[in-house]
C-alpha cells in the first residue's frame, strides 16, 4: 500500500520542512503519508517518467536515486533559461523570508536599515554558501541604489541579478528535491526534453553571476559560436551538490573526481572570462578573472589534453575593454597572460587543488602545464582579435592583431593581414 501511494505521489517536488528536516530517520511508508496528509501535489502536467519507487531512507521522496553516468548530462539554451529563471525567482532564497515583498531601496540610509534588520537576527554573514545573498548585494558599495530603484520592482529581482555560480550551489542544496539527483540528472528522469548528453563545456569562474554567464552564453548562439540545441556541461547543474550524508557526499566526491573526463566527453570547451586581464589577486577586495582559480586552469589544460577547441567567451563589455587594451598596448594580452600560473591559482577547498597538483606532477610539472594552458589561451584571445579584425579590417585593431599574431609566431597569417589592412588603408606595401 506505501509503495502505490508513493508512486500515485512522485509529482510532488518539494517535501514540507519537516520531513525535509527528518527525512534521515523516518521510514519509507511514513514518508509516504506525511506527503499524503500533509500538502496537496502541485500539477502532475510534468510527470517523473521512467522512476521506480526506492525505498532507500536516503530518498524521502520514493524517488531512484541519481546515478554516476547523470554526471554526463547538461541543459540545452532553453533549459538552462529555465534553471537561471527558476533560481533567480526564488525570493524566499534570496532575501530570506523577512524581505518577502520588500521594495528596492532608494538610498544609503533605506539599505542601512535592512542590513541593521539582518544582522539583528544573527547568523553567518561571511561564508558565501551560509549567508544570505541579499546581505553580500546590501553590503556592495558600488551599487547605485537610486538608480536600481527608478523604476520600482521588488528587492528579491535586483538580488537576482548579483546571484552567482556559488550562490548556485547553496540554491541546489537547499532544494530537498536535488537530495540525490544533480539538477540535470533529476530533469532528465522527468522526461525534460531540454537534458541530454553535454557536448559543449563550459568552463567559468563561480564569483560570476549566473546573469552575466546566460547573457553571454546567448551571445554565443547568436553569432554562432554555440548551438542553441547542444547540451552544456555546467558544473551547478550537472554536478550532486549534497553533502549533509556520507552517500551524498561520495556520489559528489565521485563526481568532481570526473571532471577532467567531462571535458574530453565534449567537442569544444567555452572558457567565459568576466575579467580578461586581472588573472593574479593584488587584495582580498580585487575582481580577478576565472583564470586566478585552479580548476579552470585545470579545464583549459584538459581542453588541450583531449585535443577539443579552446573558445573564449566574453560579457560584450569585456570583449570591447580586450580590444582598446590591444590598441593601446601591443603586450597587453602577454603580460596578462604570462601571469596565469597553476601553482598560484586558488582553490575553494584545498583538497581539490593538492589533488590537481598530483596530477600536474604526473604530467610533467607545473611549468610545462603552464606553458600548454597560456599558449592555448593565447589561441583563444586573439581569435576574438581576428574575428574583430574581420568586421573592421581598416582599424587599429586589425593592425593591432597582425603584430599580435606576429608575437605568437604565426608569421604567415600575419603578413596577409597586414597586406589586407594596408589594402583598406590605401598604403603601398
Amino acid at each position: 500500500r506505501a509503495q502505490t501511494l508513493s508512486s500515485s505521489f512522485l509529482a510532488v517536488r518539494d517535501p514540507p520542512l519537516a520531513l525535509r528536516d527528518l527525512s534521515h530517520i523516518y521510514p519509507p511508508r511514513a514518508q509516504t503519508l506525511f506527503l499524503l496528509f500533509s500538502r496537496r501535489p502541485r500539477s502532475t502536467a510534468r510527470t517523473m517518467a521512467s522512476l521506480t519507487v526506492n525505498h532507500d531512507q536516503n530518498s524521502p521522496l520514493g524517488l531512484a536515486e541519481g546515478t554516476d553516468d547523470d554526471l554526463g548530462l547538461g541543459f540545452n539554451q532553453a533549459g538552462f533559461h529555465a534553471y537561471v529563471a527558476e533560481m533567480i525567482g526564488d525570493e524566499k532564497f534570496l532575501v530570506t523570508d523577512d524581505f518577502v515583498g520588500e521594495p528596492i531601496p532608494a538610498n544609503a540610509d533605506a539599505v542601512a536599515a535592512l542590513l541593521g534588520r539582518l544582522e539583528a537576527k544573527g547568523g553567518d554573514f561571511v561564508d558565501m554558501f551560509k549567508g544570505p545573498v541579499v546581505y553580500r548585494v546590501l553590503k556592495d558599495e558600488g551599487i547605485d541604489w537610486a538608480a536600481e530603484s527608478a523604476g520600482g520592482g521588488r528587492l528579491f529581482h535586483m538580488v537576482g541579478k548579483y546571484m552567482n555560480g556559488y550562490d548556485g550551489l547553496a540554491w541546489a542544496r537547499n532544494q530537498h528535491k536535488y537530495a540525490n539527483h544533480s539538477i540535470c540528472g533529476l530533469e532528465k528522469a522527468r522526461g525534460n526534453p531540454n537534458v541530454g548528453p553535454a557536448t559543449v563545456f563550459i568552463s567559468w569562474g563561480l564569483l560570476s553571476t549566473l546573469v552575466s554567464l546566460l547573457d553571454a552564453l546567448d551571445r554565443c548562439a547568436a553569432d554562432g559560436r554555440l548551438d542553441p540545441e547542444a547540451f552544456i556541461w555546467v558544473c551547478d547543474s550537472s554536478i550532486r551538490q549534497h553533502e549533509r550524508l556520507p552517500s551524498q557526499k561520495a556520489a559528489k566526491m565521485r563526481d568532481v573526481g570526473r571532471l577532467g573526463e567531462m571535458v574530453e566527453q565534449c567537442s569544444y570547451t567555452l572558457l567565459f572570462n568576466d575579467v580578461w586581464d586581472r588573472t593574479v589577486k593584488r587584495s582580498e577586495t580585487d575582481t580577478v578573472s576565472c583564470l586566478s582559480r585552479i580548476w579552470c586552469v585545470y579545464e583549459v589544460f584538459s581542453t588541450v589534453r583531449a585535443g577539443n577547441e579552446l573558445v573564449m567567451m566574453f560579457p560584450e563589455a569585456e570583449r570591447r575593454r580586450f580590444l582598446e587594451a590591444l590598441v593601446e598596448d601591443g603586450s597587453a594580452a602577454q603580460d596578462a597572460l604570462a601571469l596565469v600560473d597553476v601553482e598560484t591559482a586558488e582553490s575553494f577547498d584545498p583538497a581539490d587543488k593538492e589533488r590537481i597538483m598530483g596530477e600536474v606532477e604526473e604530467v610533467g610539472g607545473a611549468a610545462k602545464v603552464n606553458e600548454v594552458v597560456i599558449a592555448a589561451l593565447h589561441d583563444a584571445l586573439v581569435k576574438v582579435a581576428i574575428q574583430a579584425a574581420e568586421d573592421d579590417v581598416a582599424s587599429g585593431v586589425a593592425l593591432r592583431t597582425a603584430l599580435y599574431l606576429r608575437d605568437l609566431g604565426r608569421l604567415g597569417e600575419a603578413r596577409a593581414l597586414c597586406e589586407r589592412v594596408a589594402a583598406a588603408l590605401g598604403m603601398a606595401e
